[in-house]
């Protein structure tokens, strides 16, 4: 496995971006950026970006430029990526140039929505550019060889896309894409809050409270039974405080996790009957943000009857992939331009 300091893999999220450098610096940082309203010059990226959401005035703007998994906001994302690869490499000149980028890209996007992708890695002039597709580079993250013809089954529930894809001999037999992940959690939270509880809260209280007491199955209990969280009365205006008991939230998922459950099983149905077996054997792969929240796995293994592996780091798994992708001349067959 070779190993270059002027490599750098990209994994750009709804939520987080994912960079690294080599095989060792890693750099993680939320996907927001804050701007200038006029001029549109960054003004901070990640963790100082987020800490400005919801307390900006009229002269900045808070922008997280990917939906759905995809760049919806070209300018705001090649001022973010520049700014995330100069914290990764501070000391390096544009003049030195990089070897190769690779960036990873969701299996349904458009040739339009790549070229975007394209277009904010190319600002780098790196003596060579790549793209290769998220469930692959999940695949190869959690140490399955994605040559082989046996199949392997991938799902990547990421903040706005659950991408489910059956791999076999370094390609994709069969893919659902589905535009929903951990943020539609967040937003039946908020949603629950509003119609239940006559509160408003904010998309990072709805963070706390999935993170701290979210579960899908009674019987997988978070650490404390009530989590406390502060909103803003519908009908006095006034913030108000009050305290959730983790069961109620089981309710609250109960219909994202079908949706996803209900998504994997459609794909399942149209599978090639020669790979069925290989799913049989070696179960289903699940990786991604959304795949932590408490009980969905357990659930999914009771509602498809297969057996069901979390990786070990989902929130890392496409940046592993890309990692080792690049470090060895094996994979070099499934990047793309």
């Amino acid at each position: 496995m070779k190993k270059d300091k002027n490599n750098i893999t990209i994994d750009l999220g709804n939520n987080n971006t994912i960079l690294t450098q080599g095989l060792s610096n890693v750099l993680t940082a939320p996907s927001v950026i804050a701007l200038e309203t006029k001029t549109r010059d960054c003004k901070g990226v990640g963790h100082v970006a987020l800490e400005m959401e919801g307390k900006v005035n009229g002269k900045l703007k808070i922008v997280r430029p990917l939906k759905t998994g995809v760049i919806a906001d070209l300018d705001a994302v090649s001022k973010m990526l520049n700014q995330l690869v100069k914290i990764l490499y501070p000391e390096k000149s544009f003049l030195s140039g990089y070897n190769e980028i690779i960036a990873a890209v969701p299996y349904g996007t458009t040739e339009v929505e790549r070229r975007a992708l394209r277009v904010a890695i190319g600002q780098f002039k790196a003596r060579r550019d790549w793209l290769i597709y998220e469930p692959i580079a999940a695949a190869i993250g959690m140490d399955l060889d994605v040559s082989e013809p046996e199949g392997k089954f991938i799902i990547d529930i990421g903040g706005g896309l659950t991408e489910i894809a059956l791999i076999s001999l370094s390609g994709i037999v069969t893919y659902s894409g589905l535009k929903m992940g951990g943020d539609s959690f967040n937003a039946d939270i908020k949603q629950h809050m509003e119609k239940h509880h006559l509160i408003t809260i904010s998309d990072k209280t709805a963070e706390d409270l999935k993170l701290n007491l979210g579960t899908v199955s009674n019987s997988v209990a978070p650490l404390h039974e009530n989590y406390t969280i502060v909103g803003k009365d519908h009908l006095t205006g006034i913030p108000k405080r009050i305290k959730i008991h983790y069961k109620e939230l089981i309710t609250v998922f109960a219909q994202s996790t079908s949706r996803i459950i209900d998504a994997v099983v459609r794909t399942l149905e149209t599978c090639p009957p020669e790979l069925s077996g290989d799913i049989y054997s070696r179960g289903i792969f699940l990786t991604g943000g959304g795949a932590l929240l408490r009980g969905f796995k357990e659930t999914l293994e009771k509602s498809v009857r297969l057996q069901v592996h979390l990786d070990k780091d989902p929130l890392s798994t496409v940046s592993r992939g890309m990692q080792i992708a690049l470090s060895s001349n094996t994979y070099k067959r499934i990047f793309f331009k």
